[in-house]
């Protein structure tokens, strides 16, 4: 079975927010989840209270219909109770499409598989008493193009058939027990429709968010760093100036104009974001980063002594950059405890093809695994930007009272 329709909501072709990122059906397979455990307890349920129902006609009835109903809707809504929070999603969903299917395929061969006399008027056939169940089996597991139909036809054709199999003369009734079952049904399916459009409305604003706050990072990560790059460059041309008004040392003058020089020219060919880092450079890149953020961090190198004979990325050390500067944000915003001083580390370790930052507090910490959805600074900013770097990733390290360590990797794929 395919599981594309597990993967988009009912109701798709309605969807009116548009995300630049794949949406993750967290919620809504939760929901889905949710929905085949209830329908599991309650037709384990009216198995139990349909028993004598069902003995009866398992005396009447061939076995070559018998079996297979019962499995169709009885078995698979045990399966449904035992497994609906551990079983991968197309299991349940093949499940729910089993009753519904099976439930009309029992309804329609019924009639061919009764050859016995009518059924007393008190005892009604056990199809006509689990037709809701059905109908909401039909809603979770199906589009709604083809649940509504079944909402529509299903239940009045389960009590056509008891009325058939127990010979109704009063039309009166079968009608109104027509408008009773639909409306019990209809119910439990507008339930189950808006419960998982409702799963998945909630995860479309997580995804918009996501990407808002993505969008939203990126931008003040190119505005900052445009910013820094400005910065530079206007302290190079000052201060070369000013060394040259003050006859300051030849050799250094030139070296130091050179470098101005070329920065002016990287800027201006547009070629400086993706020119790679010397090992000293993305060095004083992340320092910067960190001092830009907390003055007061300790920064910790661990390096060879020959930093230039290497280079790291831009793409990694700048990405790097960013985390580094939203976990030093995080700490200064959540991690100081009143009353004692919360000292700041930042731990970079350069070496060749490899690049490893770590930013670490002794605040109050926090639990990673009950941090709210609407914070996204982790998310985003953190895990989210270093999976987007090849050969990047991230862990987040905090105990509540124990503070918290982030640590950003990079290693070349080549490595």
């Amino acid at each position: 079975m395919s599981t594309a329709v597990l993967a988009t909501p009912h109701t798709q072709e309605q969807s009116a927010v548009t995300v630049a990122e794949p949406i993750t059906p967290a919620a809504y397979h939760k929901v889905f989840r949710t929905f085949a455990l209830v329908l599991g307890v309650a037709g384990v349920s009216l198995g139990l209270l349909n028993q004598q129902r069902v003995a009866r006609e398992f005396e009447i009835l061939p076995l070559w219909w018998s079996i297979p109903a019962l499995a169709a809707v009885f078995a698979s809504t045990l399966v449904l109770a035992l497994t609906a929070y551990f079983a991968p999603i197309r299991i349940l969903c093949f499940l729910l499409r089993t009753i519904s299917i099976g439930y009309v395929l029992a309804l329609i061969t019924w009639p061919l598989a009764h050859s016995g006399p009518p059924l007393e008027d008190d005892f009604r056939c056990w199809l006509w008493s689990v037709n809701a169940l059905a109908a909401m089996a039909a809603a979770v597991a199906w589009p709604p193009r083809i649940a509504l139909p079944y909402l529509a036809l299903i239940p009045a054709g389960s009590v056509l058939l008891n009325a058939y199999a127990a010979e109704y003369s009063e039309w009166g009734n079968v009608i109104e027990d027509i408008a009773m079952a639909t409306t019990a049904a209809t119910v439990y399916v507008s339930m189950g429709l808006i419960g998982l459009n409702t799963g998945w409305r909630l995860d479309e604003i997580k995804a918009s968010a996501q990407a808002r706050a993505a969008k939203a990072a990126a931008t003040a990560a190119r505005n900052q760093e445009r910013e820094r790059i400005d910065g530079l460059i206007h302290d190079g041309v000052i201060s070369t100036l000013l060394n040259a008004s003050q006859g300051g040392d030849t050799a250094v003058l030139a070296r130091q104009s050179r470098r101005t020089l070329d920065q002016i020219d990287g800027l201006r060919a547009g070629v400086e974001a993706a020119q790679a880092f010397r090992g000293s450079e993305a060095v004083a890149y992340l320092r910067s980063a960190a001092m830009d953020i907390s003055e007061d961090a300790v920064v910790n190198l661990d390096a060879p002594h020959e930093m230039d004979s290497f280079t790291i990325p831009a793409y990694a050390v700048r990405a790097i950059g960013a985390g580094l500067a939203e976990a030093l944000t995080n700490s200064i915003r959540h991690a100081d405890v009143p009353g004692r001083t919360t000292h700041r580390t930042v731990s970079i370790s350069m070496y060749p093809e490899r690049c490893r930052v770590s930013v670490h507090d002794n605040g109050k910490g926090f639990d990673p695994r009950s941090t709210p959805a609407d914070r996204l600074g982790l998310a985003v900013s953190i895990r989210g930007r270093m999976a987007r770097v090849p050969g990047g990733s991230s862990r987040v390290e905090s105990t509540p009272g124990g503070g918290t360590n982030v640590t950003l990797f990079w290693r070349s794929s080549d490595d």
